[in-house]
């Protein structure tokens, strides 16, 4: 459990924030809803972006003050939320939405990342452990911050780096192809 249960943390302290951010600044949410298409009225979506974020406050609230049966709410809503990152995946959805402007396009990491709280969520809900000392929370919000800028910066930067090595083939190619024209 020395390892459950902050995983666990993390993706409440994850959960949460996710929802603060979809109540503050819905759009984002809002758009990446319409591109999955789902049915979001005259409102576009803004209206479920902050059901879905005050859902979010919550769940992470609940499982941060370590509420049991929110252990395993939260697990369902990561097993939700990976489907649907699954299906934006597939979609060739340019954001997520899950942080507003700042989400990056849904990659595995998402799929993965939820199932992991999911995993984890069950776990802790299933075994009843006791809540972490205040220490560990702030290494968990630590952990959360790190999981929060991977899932936006870094996969943004990781977009930019495969752009640059595409580019760079096409170089290669173009540069290829000019030296045989000249020869």
């Amino acid at each position: 459990m020395l390892v459950i249960s902050p995983v666990m943390g993390i993706m409440a302290l994850v959960v949460l924030s996710a929802g603060v951010v979809k109540l503050l600044r819905p759009d984002a949410f809002a758009s990446a809803v319409r591109v999955l298409g789902a049915p979001v009225g005259r409102a576009g979506g803004r209206w479920l972006a902050r059901v879905v974020g005050l859902a979010e406050v919550a769940v992470g609230a609940a499982s941060v003050l370590w509420w049991r049966p929110a252990h395993a709410v939260l697990a369902v809503v990561c097993v939700a939320f990976a489907l649907v990152a699954q299906r934006a995946l597939r979609a060739g959805a340019t954001s997520c939405g899950c942080f507003g402007s700042v989400s990056a396009p849904p990659n595995a990491a998402h799929v993965v990342v939820n199932l992991v709280g999911a995993l984890a969520a069950a776990v802790v809900w299933l075994d009843r452990p006791a809540a972490p000392p205040l220490a560990t929370w702030i290494v968990m919000a630590l952990g959360a911050a790190i999981v929060v800028t991977g899932m936006t910066v870094a996969a943004e930067v990781a977009n930019g780096v495969r752009l640059v090595a595409g580019h760079g083939a096409t170089f290669r190619r173009h540069a290829s192809a000019s030296r045989v024209a000249r020869s």
